[in-house]
């Protein structure tokens, strides 16, 4: 069937793509659903990690990606299967467009704020501020735009003053990593002059809110 056919078609793309016909195969397979089938009832991590490579390629729209979300944040989800999505997720941050971006970032922070998936938010957050740029060690959100550096750096401060930090030291570890990478991440994008500032006064400022808002 369809879904077991789809890395196959992950490696026809990818090789149509690099032929240069890869915009008529992608339009095809957009069209025929493939992002339900790979994220539906009968979803699998295998599967999933395999079609990388499509999805990738294909041009989705920022509503197209719900249902990768849906696999990263579920709470009925099998670890396997979120660890999946995770890593899909963080590998599509450096083809989305902005919109695209800026959608992963907003519905993980809104995650948070659900009890059953708050701690799948805080794995999902991890996974977003980690992705790099391929062939260096620069964080892809260090080369989009203000509004996605801001973002990104509002939710892992969001992570870190959770109330799944305060429960989980790893949790707590992880978002102080990645707001240590992400103000250390210079060498590009709108971070050329100092990577540091004015997002550590940024960073302190919403950290002292999100402190406030949890004491509330």
């Amino acid at each position: 069937d369809r879904m077991a056919a789809l890395p196959a078609m992950a490696a026809g793309v990818e090789a149509l793509t690099l032929l240069g016909d890869g915009a008529f195969a992608v339009t095809t397979l957009d069209a025929e659903g493939v992002i339900q089938d790979l994220f539906g009832e009968r979803a699998h991590d295998r599967i999933v990690l395999e079609a990388l490579p499509l999805l990738r390629a294909l041009a989705l729209p920022p509503e197209r990606l719900d249902p990768l979300l849906e696999a990263a944040l579920g709470s009925g989800h099998d670890p396997a299967l979120r660890a999946a999505a995770n890593v899909v997720a963080a590998s599509l941050l450096e083809t989305l467009p902005s919109k695209g971006r800026l959608h992963l970032i907003a519905a993980t922070s809104r995650a948070l704020d659900d009890p059953e998936r708050a701690s799948a938010a805080a794995e999902l957050s991890s996974s977003l501020a980690g992705a790099r740029v391929a062939g260096n060690d620069r964080s892809v959100i260090v080369k989009g735009t203000e509004e996605e550096a801001q973002a990104m750096l509002r939710l892992t401060c969001q992570v870190a003053c959770s109330e799944q930090a305060w429960r989980e030291e790893r949790v707590a570890q992880g978002a102080i990593d990645a707001l240590r990478d992400l103000l250390k991440s210079g060498g590009g994008g709108t971070w050329d002059e100092d990577p540091a500032e004015p997002h550590r006064r940024f960073v302190l400022s919403h950290c002292v809110e999100e402190l406030s808002t949890l004491q509330q």
